[in-house]
């Protein structure tokens, strides 16, 4: 019984850490970056990604990257809730 307490209790937590997200009653100002030349044609350019870091969010420049075989890059977007907005990372898919 007190495995399945402990189960139940670290699943419990697991799911209550997902739900924690960093919210901002503003989204920072959009940064403006310069892009390097492209390294080679296969390259595809990476958008700079914000980062929560306490209670606000830090900027992280973009780079190039080499495609994954079969994956598009999924940019990072903003989603605005009634609690404020958030960062969704970009991610391939």
């Amino acid at each position: 019984m007190t495995k399945i307490f402990q189960l139940c209790t670290a699943l419990v937590l697991l799911a209550g850490a997902w739900g924690c997200r960093t919210t901002v009653s503003q989204k920072p100002e959009a940064a403006v970056e310069v892009r390097p030349t492209q390294p080679g044609p296969d390259y595809v350019w990476i958008d700079g990604d914000w980062h929560p870091r306490g209670r606000n969010y830090v900027y992280t420049n973009g780079y190039w990257a080499s495609p994954r075989s079969g994956h598009v890059w999924v940019p990072g977007h903003w989603v605005t809730t009634r609690r404020g907005s958030y960062w969704v990372q970009g991610h391939w898919r």
